[in-house]
C-alpha cells in the first residue's frame, strides 16, 4: 500500500495515478501487466540486484513512468521493430512492449543474469512481440535493420549510433534518453550523423532531469 497524506491507495491505483498524471494512457489490461511487471523487478532484484531502486512507488516513478515518458515522441512516427541496446532490466523495453503490442520489441542484454530475468518476465507477462538477445551490442547481427534503436543512459551518444550503426535499418533513427542535455556528448559526435531534433521531458511526480535525442545518419 501507498500512503499519501491520509489517503491509502493501492500499488495499482498508484502506478495508474501516475501514468495518468503524466498523461501516458494505458488499457487496463496493459496496466496489469506494467504493475505486475514492477513487482517483479522487486522480487527479482533481492537476488539479482537488478536496480538500486528497493520500493514500489520508486519503481513506478524512475522506471516505468520514465520510460515511458517517450511515448508522445516515438507516436509521431511509423516504425515496426525497436532494438532496446543495454536493457538492463528491461527499460525502456518492456513498458514500450506493453504498450506497442504491434512492434517487435528485441531487448539486447550482454549480463547473463538480466537475461534470465527478461525471459521469465517475457513468459510471465505474454508478450511474444519481444525477443530477448543476450550479446554484446557490437557482435550482435540482425538480418534486418530495426526501424528504432533506443537506449536509456547506456553510454555516450557516440559510442551508442557507432556500435549499433551496423543494426540500423534504412530510414531509422536512434532515440537516446538522457538526463540534461548533453552538449559536449553532441559535439563528440561523429561527421556521419546529426541530432535531428530533441525534447526536454518534465515529470509531474519528480524533480529528475531528462531529455530525449532523436539521431539519424546524414542523408
Amino acid at each position: 500500500m501507498y500512503i499519501c497524506g491520509v489517503v491509502t491507495v493501492s500499488d495499482i491505483e498508484f502506478l495508474s495515478e501516475a501514468l495518468a498524471r503524466q498523461k501516458i494512457l494505458v488499457t487496463k489490461k496493459q496496466l496489469d501487466k506494467l504493475y505486475r511487471y514492477a513487482n517483479l523487478i522487486l522480487n527479482w532484484n533481492r537476488v539479482y540486484n537488478l536496480t538500486s531502486v528497493k520500493v514500489f512507488d520508486e519503481v513506478v516513478i524512475r522506471h516505468i513512468v520514465d520510460s515511458l515518458s517517450v511515448v508522445p515522441y516515438l507516436s509521431t512516427r511509423s516504425f515496426f521493430s525497436l532494438l532496446d541496446v543495454g536493457s538492463g532490466a528491461g527499460l525502456p523495453g518492456i513498458p514500450l512492449s506493453v504498450v506497442y503490442p504491434d512492434v517487435n520489441f528485441c531487448l539486447l542484454e550482454a549480463r547473463e543474469k538480466r537475461c534470465i530475468f527478461l525471459s521469465q518476465v517475457k513468459a510471465e507477462l505474454d508478450l511474444p512481440n519481444a525477443d530477448v538477445k543476450w550479446c554484446r551490442v557490437r557482435d550482435f547481427v540482425s538480418d534486418e535493420g530495426y526501424d528504432v534503436i533506443i537506449s536509456r543512459a547506456f553510454s555516450s551518444l557516440s559510442e551508442f549510433v557507432l556500435c549499433s550503426r551496423h543494426l540500423c535499418g534504412k530510414g531509422g533513427c536512434w532515440y537516446a534518453m538522457k538526463g540534461a542535455y548533453p552538449e559536449h556528448e553532441v559535439r563528440e559526435l561523429s561527421d556521419d550523423f546529426v541530432v535531428l531534433e530533441w525534447w526536454p521531458i518534465k515529470f509531474v511526480d519528480t524533480r529528475a532531469s531528462r531529455c530525449l535525442l532523436r539521431i539519424a545518419r546524414k542523408v
